[in-house]
């Protein structure tokens, strides 16, 4: 009888290191799988903000291109209302003069 009693209580101190062995290894598991969830959500962040970061980009460049186009349409439309024709140079030349010395009745040539 007490050799029976002796080996259950061997077995018994058998099965607890083994469960704990088991339950360390369990943890470890968790442990790594954790860190690499981590890792791996670190990683998906960074190339979340890196993908942001060049669309953010892009559409900087589309908006100051789309601005320097409004800005060429503008220069090319100012040079095009600000353009004299010759024939007409000596007559804007005079109406310039005369609003700038405040001749306002004057006979026009």
């Amino acid at each position: 009888m007490r050799e029976i009693i002796q080996e259950l209580l061997r077995v018994e101190n058998e099965a607890k290191q083994i469960l704990a062995s088991a339950e360390a290894q369990a943890s470890q598991v968790l442990a790594d799988a954790r860190a690499q969830a981590e890792s791996q959500a670190e990683e998906a962040r960074r190339r979340a903000a890196e993908e942001a970061q060049r669309l953010v980009a892009a559409r900087a460049e589309e908006a100051r291109a789309t601005k320097q186009a409004r800005l060429d349409q503008a220069k090319t439309a100012n040079r095009a209302a600000a353009h004299i024709p010759p024939e007409l140079a000596p007559q804007a030349v005079e109406m310039i003069c005369r609003a700038v010395m405040g001749i306002h009745d004057a006979p026009e040539r």
